[in-house]
């Protein structure tokens, strides 16, 4: 598409015959994300994250993205849907845990809205599909557990909580046959 309006989808899912509002919302079978005004860097420093945590994530750039402004949208398979109830928790964690706080606070609301990818001609554009396994959201660790997580990391010779083995790839990477068994160890091992 290359105009900027068009269509738009969502990862709720809603009360039959009602429209799309907040109070509407039963769960979300697809975690979304927006993020505005990152540099390339900060982009690919959160793909690496994803792809670390052995994640199926999708990324598109947005219309009005550009190279010094860059703006994007993330979608994540879930291993189920979560709950409206619990779908405000849930969004502190993903964006505690996978996203670094940076995940737009507009998409809090249950029933955001997202549009499809477009750009005007001749932008460079930025569209991925990434292979992975479903975020087991049930797993995410707490904010506050994250926010301790991050604060220990930062001291000087602190324990990080994960295995030689884990560190060694993260820093080495693995050889050919063993990539994704010990990327979804790491995964793990950083959201555990």
């Amino acid at each position: 598409r290359r105009t900027k309006d068009g269509q738009g989808w969502t990862g709720a899912r809603y009360k039959p015959g009602t429209t799309r509002a907040n109070a509407h919302v039963v769960a979300w079978s697809v975690a979304a994300a927006e993020f505005d005004h990152l540099s390339m860097d900060a982009y690919m420093e959160m793909r690496a994250r994803l792809v670390e945590a052995g994640l199926a994530v999708i990324l598109y750039s947005t219309y009005s993205s550009a190279p010094d402004d860059f703006r994007f949208r993330l979608v994540l398979p879930l291993t189920h849907p979560i709950p409206r109830d619990q779908y405000g928790d849930i969004w502190q964690r993903m964006n505690a845990a996978l996203f670094g706080g940076q995940n737009d606070p507009q998409t809090k609301d249950a029933s955001r809205m997202l549009y499809t990818p477009a750009a005007p001609p001749d932008a460079v554009v930025v569209a991925e599909c990434l292979p992975g396994l479903a975020l087991d959201w049930e797993r995410l660790p707490a904010v506050e557990a994250v926010a301790r997580a991050v604060a220990v990391s930062a001291a000087p010779g602190a324990a990080v909580g994960v295995s030689r083995d884990v560190l060694a790839f993260v820093l080495d990477g693995a050889e050919v046959g063993i990539q994704r068994s010990m990327a979804l160890r790491a995964g793990r091992s950083f959201l555990a």
